[in-house]
């Protein structure tokens, strides 16, 4: 060591720890100083002890790698999901991450990214909303959380990062006036209105509804696909949450049906495009829907076909309070399993007709500008 010394040389290494991985690769480190190579000991015989130990070396990939591997083993998510998922890492993680060793990324730097994701520090400018940031930092943490399982990092650092608080969306109920008016408006497709306003199907799910699962004689609707839509190509799919389920149909609306299911085969959708095949959201809003709401004059209510399932979920919620008449002075919330996927405050009475059971009959105010033929609907 004197040598080395005067060598201007650095000392050579006078202790060394040696010990196995938990995949028997044998490891080793070396130190100046007796007292710090027993420290290391310690907390090596520790952590492999309580199964906390993490090789130093496999956290030093970088982030975008780890990310490909966590999105490909993802097996279980939805098309829909995937594509999602796969649009926040490029747009907003990897570009920020991407580059970053995993044993660099600490929870302080996180919580700043987020806080700079507000106000478009962090994306030139862009804002983004609170919902927006919270996606974002689900598919850091899912990344980060799937690297702990895999023992490259000993804990998740966005475990814990404060997240912005998104406040409730507002919902759009529909009393049985607003919805008739609105069906009244859309001509053809004026019983898909009534289908959305009063089962409480989402768009997907409805637009797939072939007429061999509809059941009018038991008033139900079995639902087990849905379409949804990536680049422009529409596909079938499982409905959300991949939950098949069978939905009540009021009685008014099953005869409503009857025109647009007798004599034709099973496997035909129920409504389609002008030009047959299935409808496409986009296109329905913008050629249909939107003109039906000035017409009905609901404009002000920014009314959208996703909206209308939150009416007929409250549909569902009043029958079912009204066949069991329970009563609740401080205002009855509504439940999951009443609503869906609407989780939010039952707004006032929506109207004459929501109470009553979906067995019984209701008579229509008003018929529409034209009905949909064998071949499905045809716009106006």
């Amino acid at each position: 060591m004197a040598d080395a010394k005067r060598a201007g040389r650095t000392p050579p290494w006078r202790y060394r720890v040696r010990w196995y991985d938990p995949d028997g690769k044998p490891k080793m480190k070396t130190f100046t100083r007796k007292v710090d190579a027993e420290a290391e000991r310690t907390r090596m015989e520790s952590r492999l002890n309580d199964g906390s130990y993490r090789d130093p070396a496999a956290a030093r990939v970088k982030f975008a790698e780890v990310a490909e591997s966590w999105l490909a083993a993802q097996l279980h998510l939805k098309r829909s999901t995937r594509a999602r998922y796969r649009g926040v890492l490029d747009v907003h993680v990897i570009p920020k991450w991407g580059t970053t060793p995993l044993d660099r990324i600490h929870f302080e730097d996180i919580a700043e990214w987020l806080a700079d994701l507000l106000p478009g520090e962090a994306t030139g400018g862009r804002k983004l909303s609170p919902r927006s940031v919270r996606k974002a930092y689900v598919v850091l943490s899912r990344v980060l959380g799937y690297e702990v399982k895999a023992r490259r990092l000993a804990v998740n650092p966005a475990v814990g990062v404060p997240l912005p608080k998104v406040m409730p969306a507002d919902h759009v109920y529909l009393d049985d006036m607003q919805v008739d008016a609105l069906a009244n408006a859309s001509g053809a497709y004026r019983v898909f209105i009534l289908l959305l306003a009063y089962t409480g199907l989402r768009w997907g799910e409805a637009s797939a509804l072939k007429v061999g699962r509809v059941d009018l004689d038991a008033c139900r609707a079995h639902i087990v696909e849905a379409y949804a839509e990536d680049n422009g190509k529409l596909y079938l799919d499982t409905p959300k949450n991949h939950e098949r389920r069978s939905v009540p149909i009021p009685r008014f609306l099953a005869e409503e049906l009857k025109p647009h299911v007798q004599g034709r085969g099973d496997e035909q959708l129920l409504f389609t495009a002008p030009q047959g095949g299935p409808l496409r959201a986009r296109n329905y809003r913008q050629r249909f829907f939107a003109p039906a709401v000035v017409k009905a004059g609901l404009g002000h209510l920014k009314v959208t076909p996703h909206k209308l399932c939150h009416t007929g979920g409250l549909a569902r919620y009043r029958q079912r309070r009204g066949r069991q008449r329970r009563t609740d002075d401080a205002g009855p919330q509504v439940r999951d399993a009443d609503l869906g996927h609407v989780r939010a405050p039952l707004p006032g009475p929506p109207g004459r007709g929501l109470e009553e059971d979906a067995q019984a009959p209701r008579q229509a105010t008003g018929q529409g500008e034209g009905q949909a033929g064998e071949g499905g609907a045809e716009g106006p």
